[in-house]
């Protein structure tokens, strides 16, 4: 100790001390998984670590590779469902003592059978299965039908008459619908006959390549006003963004069309290419919060990056110069990637384990573990029409599939997270109002923080302002 103060003190000047590294601590925090198939997957996880740790955990535990596709969210404030940040740490995410997370499916690819492991169809079977009997994604009686003979027919097989009964009440343990009728189960028993020979893979490719020609397939809602005030909703999917108001699909804006999307304060702006006979023209949409326009402009640049772009595009670090506005970007790989990727590895084939059951699923809960039955819309046969007609979800709970997490039982008398994590750290949002960010927002009209440029084949972030904007400012 005496040497280090005379080597402090050495020459008459004084130097500062620099402080000892920051030990982390050790100390592990139980979080629980809500699983596709209704069932939980229990971790201990250091309470500094990542998003990324807790998913690829979850990723080795279902033997998936196409990992990308899938995601973990979490209950915000209001019910709002959030994404996990797989590059910030999960402590910083995650408000509340109560780590409870639910895995879901994040991208919805266009086309299913492009995917190349089964057990990613059948996690996906599983999402759609869910987003059928919670009302996000609603269909026609008869596609009811179609969907519910294939998903028996990959739980159990083929139609059996003596040990299924001459009629449908071996059906008595799925659930299909919103509110399932005797007529429903009568058709599904029927068409189930007629898939005599299938595979669970073959059924469940099928029951894929009907859902995705659902009209709010992949469709990730978001609850907006326009400049008239009145409520519509944002959609953001694989193609652009879908403009919806009463259940009616009034717009559309395909990726190749949008030049620049952003965000400012509550405001989210939709820049559109310039067509024949019309200039460039930026669109402005109003959100709740703050918070809610930061959501969308996330959902819109991972969906970009995801569907569009050949790679992501590399988050700039050791700059000179420190950058203040949001430093968010897409970091897994790009549905190209993952093809290209997994078209040249040879894995054995992961056995999927179906539970033939009935209901495999994640079925809806209350704070209590009691299934919730969700109402039926009276007008759901029309919601079929890929066209025009969106379905009817709710407002808060867009985004990430509106599912209920729910504590199933303790496990050694702790509780996911019941230690509250350390806050010392800024998280982007404080970050964000320390410097002015929340009413001052780049690529907004007239202003410099967070924005996305879309381009063919590439994703800008903060580019030089167009004559338009500095006419405006």
């Amino acid at each position: 100790d005496n040497d280090r103060k005379n080597s402090l003190h050495q020459g008459g000047q004084e130097t500062s001390v620099l402080k000892p590294t920051q030990q982390k601590s050790n100390k592990m925090v139980l979080c629980r998984v809500l699983l596709l198939d209704g069932n939980d997957f229990e971790t201990d996880i250091n309470r500094n670590a990542e998003g990324r740790e807790l998913f690829d955990e979850v990723c080795k535990k279902l033997c998936i590779n196409e990992k990308e596709y899938f995601g973990l969210t979490y209950t915000g404030a209001q019910d709002v469902k959030y994404w996990v940040n797989h590059d910030k740490k999960i402590a910083k995410q995650v408000k509340s003592g109560t780590w409870v997370f639910e895995f879901a499916v994040k991208f919805y690819p266009p086309e299913p059978s492009h995917l190349s492991e089964d057990v990613t169809r059948y996690q996906l079977c599983l999402q759609i299965r869910a987003d059928i009997y919670n009302g996000k994604l609603p269909c026609s009686f008869m596609t009811h039908a179609i969907l519910g003979s294939y998903t028996v027919q990959a739980e159990i097989g083929d139609y059996d008459p003596q040990e299924d009964g001459p009629g449908d009440d071996y059906l008595k343990a799925f659930d299909f619908a919103p509110q399932q009728t005797p007529e429903l189960s009568q058709k599904i028993h029927e068409l189930h006959k007629t898939h005599k020979g299938q595979t669970p893979e073959e059924a469940e490719l099928n029951f894929l390549e009907n859902a995705k020609k659902l009209a709010m397939y992949g469709v990730d809602l978001h609850k907006a006003k326009d400049s008239e005030n009145r409520v519509i909703m944002l959609g953001v999917c694989a193609s652009g963004l879908q403009l919806y108001r009463e259940k009616l699909r009034i717009n559309r804006f395909v990726w190749p069309k949008i030049i620049k999307l952003t965000y400012k304060r509550n405001n989210f702006y939709i820049k559109l290419r310039q067509t024949e006979g019309d200039q460039e023209t930026t669109i402005c949409f109003k959100l709740d919060s703050h918070k809610l326009a930061k959501r969308l402009w996330k959902t819109c640049v991972e969906h970009h990056t995801f569907f569009r772009l050949k790679e992501p595009e590399k988050n700039s670090t050791g700059t000179l110069i420190p950058r203040f506005n949001s430093r968010f970007r897409y970091s897994g790989r790009t549905q190209k990637q993952i093809r290209e990727q997994e078209d040249l590895m040879d894995r054995p084939k992961v056995k999927v384990e179906r539970r033939g059951l009935g209901n495999s699923f994640r079925m809806p809960r209350d704070a209590e573990g009691h299934i919730i039955r969700p109402v039926a819309d009276a007008g759901a046969d029309s919601y079929d029409r890929t066209d025009k007609l969106a379905g009817h979800t709710d407002t808060m709970s867009s985004g990430p599939p509106p599912y209920s997490s729910m504590d199933r039982g303790d496990k050694h008398n702790r509780r996911p997270g019941e230690t509250e994590p350390d806050r010392g750290d800024m998280t982007e949002d404080r970050r964000d109002k320390m410097l002015g960010n929340h009413d001052k927002t780049e690529g907004a009209p007239g202003e410099g923080g967070d924005a996305a440029l879309l381009e063919e084949g590439g994703a800008l972030h903060g580019a030089k302002k167009s004559k338009e904007d500095k006419e405006r400012e």
